[in-house]
């Protein structure tokens, strides 16, 4: 995992946050040995366009275009199809 950060030029906690999300997949070839990712993984287009943001804008977007910690504003209304209408 330490590699795939040295590769990808971000921090290894990046990587873990990537495999957390389910957009890396890690494996260990026998137990107790380091764990493992496919250099295919890291080239995979969902995978480099967020490093690529991370890289431009400082930011880790993980899903939905809004950074993981930052709130939707006004959620409840998203929810009720009703975002951006008011009354």
């Amino acid at each position: 995992m330490s590699e795939a950060a040295r590769v990808c030029g971000v921090s290894h906690r990046t990587i873990e946050r990537l495999v957390e999300a389910g957009l890396l997949k890690r494996e260990q070839t026998v137990p107790r040995a380091p764990w493992e990712i496919r250099r295919e993984d890291l080239n995979a287009e969902a995978v480099r366009s967020i490093i690529e943001q991370l890289l431009r804008t400082g930011k880790l977007t993980l899903h939905g275009g809004c950074p993981e910690n930052q709130p939707l504003l006004f959620a409840e209304n998203e929810r009720d199809g009703n975002a951006g209408h008011h009354e």
